[in-house]
């Protein structure tokens, strides 16, 4: 089963979405061409295919409406990309608004869920959305081969320095093509030998908070959706 698994029966998905509508679901999300904006709704009511999403609820159970700047960018015919996790796992859609109110956005589910099997090992070729890892200090910037959630492959070339020791650490942050710079620490965990113009290294990312975590992920959403 591949990493992203596109789940289209009608009767899967409606089951799917119903779970989601039951539990009132936490939703993470960005939006198309807006780097730096983070989603944070809740799975609100099912429609046929529509997904309605609304603002989280407040601690005493009341709905909230949507903030006013973000509704204006929520516009029928943007591209959202969303997850939300259920018991079975996690689950992304992909797809463009059908319409918003003061409280509410609707997704179409017709093309299917993502049901994402190995959130940390869903690794993407950086080849055609070159990324960077700039260090702290600014005395490093590498190009990265591949990126998951859970770390990265990048290309240590000699005018680097030597090659790290398994184990070092790397502090820094990464140029998504998502516009969001996170600032992730990373261990190297192993020497994969030399390819064009240097040395294959991974690193593992260390003590991600969930902002930096979901970053990273939703970046590998876009450059797969974009491959």
């Amino acid at each position: 089963m591949s990493d992203l698994d596109r789940i289209t029966a009608t009767e899967e998905v409606s089951r799917l979405l119903g779970l989601a509508a039951a539990s009132e679901a936490d939703v993470y999300g960005t939006i198309d061409g807006e780097p730096g904006i983070e989603l944070k709704l809740a799975v609100r009511a099912v429609a046929g295919s529509n997904l309605v999403l609304g603002a989280r609820k407040s601690p005493d159970g009341a709905a909230a409406m949507i903030a006013e700047a973000l509704r204006n960018k929520l516009l029928p015919g943007r591209e959202i990309e969303i997850i939300f996790s259920l018991v079975e796992g996690e689950f992304a859609v992909r797809e463009a608004i059908v319409s918003t109110s003061l409280a509410t956005v609707t997704v179409n589910v017709g093309h299917g869920l993502l049901r994402l099997q190995r959130r940390k090992d869903f690794r993407v070729s950086t080849k055609t959305h070159p990324i960077k890892f700039i260090s702290s200090d600014k005395k490093i910037t590498v190009e990265l081969i591949d990126l998951s959630a859970g770390g990265m492959r990048v290309n240590w070339t000699p005018n680097l320095g030597s090659v790290p020791a398994t184990g070092a650490a790397l502090r820094g942050i990464l140029t998504l093509p998502t516009g969001v710079n996170p600032e992730i620490t990373a261990h190297m965990v192993k020497n994969h030998g030399p390819v064009a113009g240097g040395s294959a290294l991974s690193f593992r990312f260390e003590g991600m908070g969930q902002a930096e975590a979901r970053a990273v992920f939703f970046a590998c959403l876009h450059i797969s959706r974009r491959s």
